[in-house]
């Protein structure tokens, strides 16, 4: 990637620059588009870098990730839905660093099929839940998340969920209104972020709800629990039982 300089830009005119891009292609708007969000996706690579260190992957494959990670978050952004870009493409970092690098490091082997996963599947003989699973795939160590521990886990016996996880939120999106769908893929964002970090998981879903609808804390734990039991709902039906009371 030649260097680009960056550039700071209000949200609207990043939002804009990413449609524009879209449906152009134009190389000198995915610059200035580039440019206006390395910061964020550099800084969103060196995190995640941080904390997966034990792995021993250079920093500079985190970094990169990161600038195709913009170009992909590009195809998959609408504006129309009321999100801003650097919101998208923050979360399309972290994705893809954790697919495309951290997990494939970890060399997973276990996978669960997808009509046949539950969200609340049991791992180690039953002793740990699906929500264990998730926190030991995605902290760098066995610090407590969710308010549930993780003593014993095997990393052998961790099931890739993760990957299910996403592709139920995007069907869940597919068919829900944009502040529902907001809300659950922030969830899960906050939840990846966090997961090395102490303190309590549903103040910080609620914070970040707050950020990116732009509403007060009630309205937010209004939207978030109408959303967290449609999204439930939505899971049952798909065939998979998930309980979002803890966030």
């Amino acid at each position: 990637m030649k260097t680009i300089e960056n550039i700071q830009l209000s949200n609207s005119e990043i939002n804009t620059l990413a449609m524009d891009y879209k449906a152009t292609a134009d190389e000198s708007i995915f610059n200035k588009l580039m440019a206006s969000v390395k910061n964020l996706a550099e800084h969103t690579a060196f995190k995640m870098y941080n904390k997966s260190r034990g792995l021993h992957i250079p920093e500079d494959e985190f970094v990169q990730e990161a600038y195709l990670a913009v170009y992909w978050a590009v195809d998959s952004y609408d504006a129309s839905k009321g999100g801003n870009f650097t919101t998208h493409v923050k979360r399309f970092v972290e994705w893809k660093i954790q697919d495309n690098i951290i997990k494939k490091s970890q060399n997973k082997s276990a996978q669960f099929a997808k009509e046949t996963l539950s969200l609340d599947v049991t791992v180690n003989d039953g002793q740990d839940s699906f929500l264990s699973a998730v926190e030991y795939q995605l902290a760098s160590d066995k610090d407590e998340v969710f308010n549930t521990a993780v003593e014993s886990v095997d990393e052998n016996d961790s099931p890739d969920v993760l990957s299910t996880a996403k592709e139920l939120i995007l069907a869940f999106g597919a068919s829900s209104s944009s502040d529902d769908y907001t809300i659950i893929d922030t969830t899960f964002s906050v939840i990846l972020n966090h997961s090395t970090e102490s303190g309590d998981i549903k103040r910080k879903v609620t914070k970040a709800l707050i950020e990116v609808l732009g509403v007060t804390s009630a309205t937010a734990r209004k939207k978030k629990s109408r959303a967290f039991d449609r999204f439930e709902k939505f899971a049952s039906e798909k065939g998979f039982s998930i309980d979002m009371s803890q966030f």
